[in-house]
This record gives C-alpha cells, sequence and structure tokens, in this order.
C-alpha cells in the first residue's frame, strides 16, 4: 500500500536539506549582495550586467524581448547568438525580480546570478543524492561546491554559471536514462 505519511516526511526533510543550502549561501553573501558598491568585475560588468539592463527595462516596460542587442553591433538574439544567456533559466528568474521588486539594478542582478547558482545547487543535490542515497552527503557536497571557488566565482564569470547550470541535470539524467536501460533498449 502507498503511505502518505513517509512521503510526506520524506519530502519535509528534503525541503529542509534545501533550505538549510539556501540559507546558508544567502547568509554567505549577503554582504556582496546587499552592498551597492561592490559591483560584478570583469565580463559580468562589460557585457552581462548591460545586456541584463537592456532586457530588463526592454520587459518593464512593456516591448517584449529585443531582437537585437544594440551593444554587439546590432547582432541579432538568436541560436548563433553568443549571449544566448538571456534566456537561461536564472535570467528569466532576474528579469521577474528586476520586474517585480524595487531593487536597485546591480542587486537585482546579483539575485540573478545567485538565483542561478540555487538552480545549480538542486541539480547537484538530487544528482548527488541519487549517487550516494544519502541526504546528508548530498547536502554537503553542495555547500562544498557552493562556498568553495565555484559559488564565489560566478560574481565575476556568468559564462561560467551558463554553463555549469546544466551540468547536474544532464548527470542526472544520464543516471535515470541508465537505471531504464532495458526500459530504451526494448523500446528501440
Amino acid at each position: 500500500m502507498y503511505n502518505t505519511n513517509n512521503n510526506k516526511h520524506n519530502l519535509f526533510l528534503l525541503g529542509l536539506h534545501i533550505s538549510f543550502i539556501f540559507v546558508t549561501y544567502i547568509i554567505f553573501l549577503w554582504p556582496v549582495i546587499k552592498a551597492i558598491n561592490i559591483f560584478p568585475a570583469h565580463d559580468n560588468l562589460t557585457r552581462h550586467f548591460v545586456n541584463y539592463l537592456y532586457f530588463s527595462n526592454s520587459l518593464l516596460n512593456g516591448y517584449g524581448f529585443p531582437h537585437w542587442y544594440p551593444f554587439e553591433g546590432g547582432v541579432p538574439v538568436g541560436v548563433t547568438s553568443i549571449q544566448l544567456f538571456s534566456f537561461l533559466p536564472h535570467r528569466l528568474l532576474g528579469y521577474a525580480f528586476y520586474i517585480f521588486f524595487p531593487f536597485e539594478p546591480i542587486t537585482a542582478y546579483k539575485v540573478n546570478l545567485i538565483s542561478g547558482m540555487l538552480i545549480f545547487s538542486i541539480g547537484w543535490w538530487f544528482f548527488l543524492y541519487s549517487y550516494t542515497q544519502s541526504k546528508i552527503s548530498a547536502t554537503f557536497g553542495v555547500l562544498m561546491i557552493l562556498l568553495g571557488g565555484t559559488g564565489i566565482t560566478i560574481l565575476h564569470q556568468e559564462q561560467i554559471l551558463a554553463t555549469i547550470t546544466w551540468i547536474p541535470w544532464i548527470l542526472l539524467a544520464i543516471i535515470k536514462l541508465r537505471k531504464n536501460y532495458k526500459f530504451i533498449k526494448n523500446t528501440c
């Protein structure tokens, strides 16, 4: 028989582990998020923040998603564009945050980057949990990733975030497909 109390308890524990990760990461980065005088550097400041602000203002003013990047010499937004960051999940959350909450643009951009790390950390948690079958090990592993160099460099290199966001989800999909290999083999 299907035990709903046990499933509710497991879901509650999952929520506690994920919440612990989020709260720890936010507490760790809170001084950087709140300080308006701490700007992202390098490519984030010169390219990604400018494009984020352009897209956010376009959406805020009701113009929808722009079709061209005016800062890249008129590069069209599309599959061939190097700036596909505009449609990544954390960017879409960042646009919503910019539109619905009255924060400084630089603070909204930092929240955009951190939301990408949180999507990344959820993926790593599920991957590590499916690999180790231990919630504590998965939580510890994700905290090591977030509080290590990877979790800090996103304030300087958003292209790293654009790549690493997908890695845990791809690995998780490979593990799930590998478990269902017989099903896939029989289907083919």
